[in-house]
């Protein structure tokens, strides 16, 4: 009998001690991700943004009639980041998902930004333009952003 109820006390204290660690571990987890994520994501897009970002690009490159667009992501991309900020500031853990989805819209930011006309038709440009638009409205909406 003694030896069932060190059994059970064992593996209750086992049990505290793995619920005690992941209670530790997921604060850590939230502070890190926000610090470290916000701090990503801000620095990611200011360097999209360095150079007046995707409406600046747009204007630089014969795509004025369209440039609209280009100021429309730009301040998209801003409330992307804000989004994730405003989640941390809330107590609520930004999943690395979400964190994944918005630093892979702002890499495609800078991707259409590094495109060269002399390279690249406009018209591919502007095409990419509009997919990333179409990918930040979905990720906004998905997240009630």
């Amino acid at each position: 009998m003694r030896m069932t109820t060190h059994g059970l006390t064992r593996k209750f204290y086992l049990a505290a001690f793995f619920v005690l660690c992941l209670s530790i571990e997921a604060p850590a987890f939230a502070n890190d991700m926000c610090k470290k994520g916000t701090k990503s994501l801000q620095g990611d897009n200011n360097i999209v943004q360095g150079h007046g970002g995707i409406w600046s690009y747009m204007e630089r490159n014969g795509l004025n009639d369209h440039s609209v667009i280009g100021m429309q992501i730009d301040g998209k991309l801003q409330r992307l980041i804000v989004g994730f900020e405003t989640m941390c500031e809330e107590k609520k853990i930004p999943s690395m998902e979400l964190f994944k989805s918005i630093e892979n819209i702002i890499s495609e930011a800078r991707s259409v930004t590094n495109s060269s006309p002399d390279r690249t038709p406009t018209a591919k440009i502007l095409e990419s333009i509009k997919v990333l638009n179409t990918s930040i409205d979905a990720l906004i909406q998905k997240n009630g952003f």
